[in-house]
């Protein structure tokens, strides 16, 4: 009968123990393609793994995302990569000691397909910076694991391992390692196990371990010390050999123990005078370390962790080593949770990110604790119900404006006459709802200013949106005062300098007062004569014009007559009205459009600015009664997530830094996609006298849509981010945004068939929609108005 010790002798001994590097073959080569040939057809044992074709499925995504349901396109990419013969293309790679054979795509293709999703986290330039550093492990047990997730990161592409150790069963409590691995040196199979992640990295095993004989060649290989040093081992003597020796070549040491998730670093790179292990051991050297008892090691352990910081659990036992227990306790959680914050540590180190030598504790014991717990109670499905009142609610929903009705004046016009026409007045626009005028009335002239607290916009240049808000609310003023057989004049002040230089100061009425930003004063008549037909169709149209940001589900045509009347109102104004209204301009200019509201999102200035005009409540928005009301966007309950999520600059950085951010260019382009039209209303000139009066004929054209049925969407950023690029202070943006805006500019301009020496006043889309939900707040008149 045969025994099985008879025929297990001879499996032990062809067992694989010593090799840990993989081969490797391209078969584009043609003596590497031959030498592959010969390989499989003396070796018929081998496994064998297609893993290109799932490759390049991936890298397809990768360089087209916005093209991944298109199957043709997939095959004709993959087929010019590949050619007619797929089987040439990548590499072969055959692991000896798993008799496993696997096609991959090329070197450089396989690690962009394996880092790709380390995208925003790790840019792109980092990412290069880290693939080609250098790092030695001394100790492969919390060792292997930190080489593991290094390699999975890109974090280095040459790894020196150390230690003298072979696997057994008590270490595979927290190393991940076959049973068949037990008896292999650590060092071989930390090896292995980087390999069989990426073949191509360069690998280097001591399985020696560290000695005074070898360190020279571990820290400084082809006589380059190399970037990074975790020391991971459980002898002190080579603890403090490897850092004297790493300190004599500027290389910072990384240590991650277990115990409270603690993390030590030695920036001995730039503190190359530091004492070792921040000092704890003092003038220890390794000779005195090399043969320790027992009691003596514990010693040590409570010197370098420090009495205070270590565990109960830990204290038990290192008390109780020899006795019950073997050697230090350690788990797998606490190896995992340290290997992750050992490559953490590495990145910040060899990016030189403000890491600084110390000792940090993440201990998530602690932090798993009743005082550090949020969610106790489920949170409710529905958002909590609006604090305002019934009467709040409805002056936010869209409806027209209250306003008092106007009324033939007596020659001498009562205080209440004055707020009713500022009322008019204020409801004109402004961007981002900043509401940016003062109104002062001394009994004769009412005199209109700028608000100086509110002329702090990053876009503004020379306060000309600013001077466009006034003049619209002067013009509803003028519209206001006829319905009450008031003539309206209007003057320029007798300060100097003055805004408008067109006009006159008034003749008999010699202006004393100090008025902040004085742009114009306006004197109200009384007339027989009644108000045109075109003016009571403007004046009517005051309270219910507003802001419609909702989209269109389909194109409606702009209707003939319409588009006249707009026209024509224009011209009638001084201005001229472009209209762009074939779907394939709108697209290309929607495109435009998509790549300036993306540089307006990844601007610190102007996305600090653009998110000061949010109000992100019912409640704020009712209590500062200006900026943009969140509800008056026509967001959905995931778009209202969105911009919440956009309202973290750094995130906007990171997508900056790594030319992401296209989703901003979609939103745009969609806005265009269902218009009547996209409209741009200018005038000659970039004086403020052109702002002022441009201000007046955009407030009567929105007027007349609004009479007309029309939805109106002003898209005002892009004009203003164009004048400052090439008029005004262009401090605030960077280069790229300055060269990108004048390409735009480049782009954008053919379009219109206006000059040089004209202005864009306002860039707007039309389009036929209900009207909008909720409408933006404007300040008290009070708030607004004083009496001088």
């Amino acid at each position: 009968m045969t025994r099985l010790s008879s025929l297990l002798p001879p499996l032990q001994r062809a067992r694989d123990i010593h090799s840990w590097r993989p081969q490797i073959w391209s078969p584009q080569d043609t003596k590497e393609h031959e030498e592959l040939l010969v390989f499989l057809q003396k070796n018929n044992d081998i496994h064998y793994t297609d893993a290109l074709t799932d490759q390049l499925d991936e890298w397809f995504d990768i360089q087209h995302p916005a093209e991944t349901s298109n199957a043709t396109l997939r095959a004709s990419y993959i087929q010019s990569l590949t050619g007619p013969t797929p089987e040439r293309f990548g590499v072969y790679v055959f692991y000896p000691w798993s008799r496993q054979l696997v096609h991959l795509a090329p070197p450089a293709m396989f690690r962009s397909i394996r880092q790709n999703r380390n995208q925003y986290k790790i840019t792109q330039r980092e990412q290069q910076a880290l693939q080609d550093k250098r790092i030695g492990i001394i100790g492969q047990s919390l060792g292997q694991s930190i080489a593991a997730v290094l390699a999975i990161e890109g974090i280095g592409s040459s790894f020196y391992l150390a230690d003298p150790d072979t696997l057994n069963c008590s270490n595979t409590n927290r190393l991940e390692a076959a049973t068949s691995s037990y008896g292999l040196n650590k060092s071989i199979i930390s090896a292995r196990r980087l390999f069989e992640l990426d073949p191509f990295l360069d690998i280097h095993i001591f399985p020696e371990g560290i000695t005074p004989d070898n360190i020279h060649a571990f820290l400084e290989p082809e006589g380059q010390p190399i970037d990074l040093l975790f020391e991971e081992c459980d002898d002190f003597s080579t603890k403090v050999l490897a850092r004297i020796e790493a300190r004599s070549r500027n290389i910072p040491v990384v240590m991650c123990t277990d115990e409270r998730e603690m993390l030590d670093i030695e920036r001995f790179d730039i503190e190359p005078n530091r004492p070792i292990l921040h000092g704890l051991l003092g003038d220890t050297t390794p000779s005195s370390l090399a043969s320790l008892s027992d009691q003596e090691k514990t010693r040590l352990v409570l010197q370098v962790l420090g009495e205070e910081e270590i565990t109960p659990q830990q204290i038990a036992t290192l008390l109780d080593i020899g006795k019950n227990v073997i050697k230090y306790s350690q788990t797998g959680s606490e190896v995992a949770l340290s290997s992750g914050l050992a490559a953490k540590a590495a990145r910040h180190v060899l990016m030189n990110h403000s890491t600084r030598s110390g000792r940090y504790y993440i201990d998530v014991n602690r932090r798993i604790s009743e005082e550090n717990v949020i969610f106790t109670t489920p949170i409710p499905s529905e958002p909590p119900p609006s604090s305002l009142s019934p009467e709040q609610e409805r002056a936010r929903q869209f409806q027209t404006f209250a306003l008092p009705k106007c009324t033939r004046q007596s020659p001498e016009l009562s205080k209440q006459s004055i707020k009713t026409l500022v009322s008019y007045g204020i409801t004109a626009p402004s961007g981002g709802n900043i509401q940016p005028w003062r109104f002062y009335y001394d009994g004769h002239l009412l005199h209109c200013g700028l608000d100086p607290a509110r002329l702090d916009n990053v876009l503004e240049w020379e306060d000309n949106a600013t001077l466009l808000a006034l003049g619209a609310a002067v013009e509803n003023i003028r519209l206001a005062a006829s319905q009450m057989q008031l003539s309206t004049t209007i003057f320029a002040p007798h300060s100097r300098p003055t805004y408008l230089k067109t006009l006159s100061p008034h003749p008999y009425t010699k202006n004393t007062l100090t008025i902040p930003q004085h742009v114009c004063s306006l004197q109200f008549e009384t007339t027989q004569s009644l108000p045109s037909e075109e003016e009571s169709t403007l004046f009517q149209a005051i309270p219910k014009r507003v802001t419609n940001r909702r989209m269109p589900e389909s194109f409606t045509p702009l209707i003939d007559r319409h588009r006249e009347a707009l026209r024509k109102s224009a011209i009638q104004n001084g201005t001229t009205l472009h209209l762009i209204e074939k779907q394939d301009e709108k697209e290309t200019l929607g495109k435009i459009m998509g790549r300036a509201e993306r540089i307006r999102f990844l601007n610190k200035c102007m996305h600090e600015e653009l998110l000061g005009e949010l109000r992100w409540t019912p409640e704020e928005a009712m209590q500062t009664r200006d900026g943009l009301d969140l509800d008056t966007l026509e967001f959905s309950a995931l778009d209202k997530t969105i911009i919440k999520m956009l309202a973290s600059w750094p995130a906007m950085n990171i997508l900056k830094q790594v030319k992401g951010g296209q989703t901003f260019e979609e939103s745009a382009q969609k806005s265009t996609k269902n218009a009547s039209a996209l409209g741009l209303l200018t005038i000659k000139g970039h004086d403020h006298d052109a702002f002022f009066q441009g201000g007046r004929s955009m407030q009567t054209l929105w007027l007349l849509a609004t009479s007309l049925g029309l939805a109106f969407h002003p898209l005002a950023s892009m004009n203003y981010m164009f004048a400052r690029a090439r008029y005004g202070d262009t401090s605030m943006f960077e280069q790229d945004e300055r060269d990108e805006l004048q390409s735009l500019w480049q782009m954008w301009s053919p379009h219109f068939s206006h000059n040089e020496d004209d202005a864009e006043l306002l860039l707007f889309r039309l389009f036929y929609a209900p009207s909008p939900s909720y409408r933006s707040l404007r300040k008290h008149v009070d708030d607004v108005l004083e009496w001088v």
